[in-house]
């Protein structure tokens, strides 16, 4: 479907891609901050209310809430992707999601 016309496609927004990119800016800009949101984020995290909840990779990605799940599995997908175009292919271990 977010493929060209001419591909066969549609031509429509990516609404997956959306839906992550939404959901990872809410993350972020709750870690800022000082609302209660960030406090149940940084529990949901690290299983703690201090320090830095936002890390390079989440190996298991929390089930409690979809916020945090979202932002933490494309945090992963991001960091995996960057790593396997650093390394021009090398055998990079994937983070399963």
């Amino acid at each position: 479907m977010k493929n060209d016309y001419f591909k066969g496609g549609m031509n429509v927004t990516d609404v997956e891609s959306l839906d992550r990119s939404l959901k990872l800016k809410q993350f972020i800009r709750a870690h800022n901050s000082n609302h209660i949101i960030s406090k149940i984020q940084a529990i949901i995290s690290t299983k703690s209310s201090h320090g830095n909840h936002i890390h390079q990779e989440y190996p298991n990605a929390t089930e409690e809430e979809s916020i945090c799940k979202s932002a933490q599995e494309t945090l992963s997908i991001i960091i995996t992707e960057k790593l396997t175009r650093i390394f021009c292919g090398r055998n990079v271990k994937a983070i399963k999601i």
